[in-house]
């Protein structure tokens, strides 16, 4: 992994094929609950609609020049779970708000894992 990007992030994974069931496998082989996962890409077919049909959330960043193949109608069921920006600086505002608005508020340690509720026993 890229030095930089190791000094943020835990792993990293390219994905030739993204599928949801492919998103799926790796948030659960990390213990990451779908809703506490953002993606950040520009393919409205590979990038958008896999994460969002996995139950994640998308920052979409439209290329300036891309594939025919690339492009894809949302269903209004993906609208309210990608937001589109313009530039990457943007990202942090969209973190920020999916945090307050959306995204359950738990965070690391242990961010993606459920934990029993308040008075709950565990067998």
């Amino acid at each position: 992994m890229d030095p930089v990007c190791a000094a943020v992030f835990d792993s990293s994974r390219w994905c030739s094929h993204k599928t949801p069931g492919v998103y799926g496998a790796i948030l659960s082989r990390h213990g990451v609950d779908p809703n506490r996962f953002l993606m950040i890409g520009n393919s409205l077919r590979s990038d958008v609609l896999p994460v969002v049909n996995a139950g994640g959330w998308e920052a979409y960043i439209p290329a300036a020049l891309s594939w025919s193949h690339e492009h894809a109608d949302v269903p209004p069921s993906a609208k309210g779970r990608y937001v589109e920006v313009s530039a990457l600086e943007q990202v942090p505002d969209v973190v920020e708000k999916l945090a307050k608005r959306s995204i359950s508020p738990r965070s690391a340690p242990g961010a993606g894992h459920r934990r029993p509720a308040s008075g709950s026993r565990r067998s």
